[in-house]
């Protein structure tokens, strides 16, 4: 049986030059080769501060995966990656909670699929401590774009786009609401803890509002992302 490298060798230098930001990486293992091209061992480390993180073993009876779930004051973030072939556990470096992934004897796939671990929890990490929002702008040239929030922001109704008398209603994702941006005219507010949902939900109210059968180039009428970033930023 292969011996373990330890958490210091592999994420220890990172972390001794300190002030990691959470959701932040702290080093990658550079692998060895042998025959069939294939990496001796590959890891991952993410630093994820003082809340709470769980990973849940459950068994079932063809198969073992993992749960990650994060929790703040944002919510609960779970997330399944039985998907992928990886080691997955909690450990301490220099007295830091660390997340460790680990891939022994991968092929390049599997070897990519320490990042996207890492990745994953990163954004839930960021999801339940700072949030996601997206602001959407209501783009017309003659017939205004008429919206309404309905059901506290869980459902928007688009009216008189080009002209057309057609209710255009779309549903958010679960945790997900809209608003108006009550500093800005003609912008939408799309926040949520969990960057897919919002993202989703965001491409949702964009397609309802697409140009059929005219010159796109023409007619630039629609709902449109024109920024992303966080509910509290820290900084603010």
């Amino acid at each position: 049986m292969t011996e373990e490298p330890t958490p210091e060798g592999v994420c220890g230098a990172a972390a001794r030059r300190g002030g990691a930001l959470v959701g932040q990486p702290l080093a990658r293992s550079s692998p060895g080769r042998f025959a069939g091209s294939r990496a001796n061992h590959a890891s991952e480390c993410l630093f994820w501060g003082s809340f709470l993180l769980t990973l849940f073993p459950i068994r079932h009876p063809s198969f073992l995966f993992f749960l990650s779930s994060a929790f703040s004051f944002a919510g609960t973030l779970t997330r399944d990656l039985s998907h992928l072939q990886v080691d997955l556990y909690k450990t301490e470096v220099d007295g830091k909670s660390t997340i460790k992934v680990d891939v022994w004897y991968g092929t390049s796939k599997r070897l990519a699929g320490t990042r996207t671990v890492v990745s994953h929890i990163s954004n839930m990490i960021l999801g339940v401590t700072r949030g996601y929002k997206y602001s959407m702008r209501l783009v017309y040239a003659h017939f205004p774009i008429n919206i309404t929030i309905e059901d506290a922001g869980k459902v928007i109704e688009i009216r008189n786009f080009l002209g057309e008398r057609r209710v255009r209603t779309v549903k958010m994702l679960e945790g997900v609401t809209i608003n108006k941006d009550k500093a800005v005219k003609d912008q939408l507010l799309i926040e949520g803890n969990d960057i897919e949902l919002v993202s989703r939900s965001a491409a949702h109210v964009h397609q309802s509002c697409l140009v059929r059968a005219k010159d796109i180039r023409k007619f630039l009428d629609g709902i449109y992302v024109n920024g992303k970033g966080h509910i509290y930023n820290p900084e603010d």
